[in-house]
């Protein structure tokens, strides 16, 4: 089944993403730009519509058994795919452009009105609106307050309040409001640096991102496609010693079954 991320939020049964699908699609993202970023590249129209999801379906067998704790046999696992790159420039880290891009509810401060320009750095900003949708079904403010999203962000007291985002973790609201959405572009985080926070320091995040590499290589399979090659594209993206325990956990739970 194939969607969009906008469609997946509002179909859901809550109008919003539980916490540990949202990491699992934002780490996806965050991958898909640092490929991007590291080839001087920017998306430059990051949004909930311009994230694709193929929908992949538990590998059949002959056994109702769950391959391992932690992954849910009989559930949907969503594969990124980053799209539309109409708005998308060659730009590097120390490069800056002018010429209005992008979505405005989740363009970055500095493209509605800086002097100094944007670069690439905007694309996070967007993801931290995208995670910001994604965990409470809502926008952080609406398209006609876009010119005041530095004064909004500034006091980001106000965008945080309600009964939902009492029930999400402190790491994620602490990689939305100190490396995200930080209006200030030098301070905010790069990619690559994203993907080691804490939140993303999780070990059924990454049995998740197994079971998707896993059912995309059997999907291709079946296709008679070759498949990503390293078959670990999605779980190879982190080396540190926190993952490489994770992959030796993985490689003994998988003995056990």
């Amino acid at each position: 089944m194939e969607t969009d991320l906008c469609n997946y939020i509002t179909s859901s049964k809550d109008g919003y993403l539980h916490e540990d699908i949202c990491r699992m699609l934002t780490y996806q993202v965050i991958v898909a730009l640092r490929y991007l970023h590291a080839n001087n590249c920017g998306h430059l129209d990051v949004k909930c519509d311009n994230i694709l999801l193929s929908l992949l379906q538990p590998i059949p067998t002959n056994s109702d058994k769950s391959s391992n704790k932690g992954e849910n046999s009989n559930q949907d696992f969503p594969l990124v795919k980053l799209a539309d790159f109409g708005y998308s420039r060659m730009i590097g880290e120390h490069s800056f452009r002018k010429t209005h891009v992008g979505t405005r509810v989740y363009n970055a401060p500095e493209i509605h009105h800086s002097k100094e320009g944007y670069n690439r750095l905007a694309d996070m900003w967007s993801v931290g609106i995208v995670l910001y949708a994604a965990l409470s079904g809502t926008l952080p403010f609406e398209e006609k307050d876009c010119l005041r999203a530095e004064e909004i962000f500034r006091d980001k007291g106000t965008i945080f309040t309600g009964q939902r985002w009492g029930k999400v973790s402190k790491d994620v609201l602490d990689l939305i409001s100190n490396h995200l959405l930080v209006v200030q572009p030098t301070s905010r985080a790069r990619a690559n640096e994203a993907l080691f926070h804490n939140w993303f320091t999780d070990f059924l995040l990454y049995q998740n991102l197994r079971e998707i590499e896993k059912r995309t290589r059997h999907l291709m399979t079946t296709k008679q496609l070759d498949p990503p090659s390293p078959l670990t594209w999605l779980t190879s993206e982190r080396e540190d010693l926190v993952w490489t325990e994770y992959q030796t956990l993985y490689a003994k739970s998988k003995k056990k079954n």
